[in-house]
């Protein structure tokens, strides 16, 4: 892998979240948090949860397991009173801040040699994602959320 390539990993993450930027923006505060039935996630507890998982996957994620001790998953799904939109907002820019920070930093060679270990269990950072984020499968993002 050459450079050119680690800077289109970093140009296809922008992507993905210049795509969710540009829908959150057509929610207002209502839609943002309503929730359509008890099994459903609102917009903001998604964003709540993609927020924790990306600082807790992308923070020293080659030296430390991408699973953090201090995270509280479960939380992530429960929007209480102190959750507000700026609030959850300011939590997914600094996630994606520190995914940014962490792939910018990256070599070619680590990007085809190197692992990541999350939840005890070491992935390459070229591998194949789970069949759920590859497009157009039956199993969608959907399912795991929750």
């Amino acid at each position: 892998m050459d450079t050119e390539e680690v800077r289109y990993t970093e140009r296809q993450f922008h992507r993905m979240k210049l795509l969710v930027d540009r829908a959150l923006e057509q929610v207002d505060d209502r839609q943002f948090f309503h929730v359509i039935d008890p099994e459903s996630n609102s917009f903001g507890g998604i964003i709540k949860h993609v927020a924790g998982n990306l600082c807790s996957r992308w923070r020293n994620f080659l030296s430390e397991d991408g699973e953090k001790q201090e995270r509280d998953r479960d939380s992530e799904f429960i929007i209480g009173p102190q959750d507000s939109r700026d609030e959850l907002m300011s939590n997914w820019e600094e996630g994606w801040a520190m995914l940014s920070e962490e792939v910018s930093a990256l070599t070619p060679g680590q990007m085809t040699d190197a692992t990541a270990v999350n939840r005890g269990e070491a992935h390459t950072l070229t591998e194949e994602p789970p069949t759920y984020l590859q497009p157009g499968s039956e199993d969608d993002a959907r399912s795991v959320v929750g």
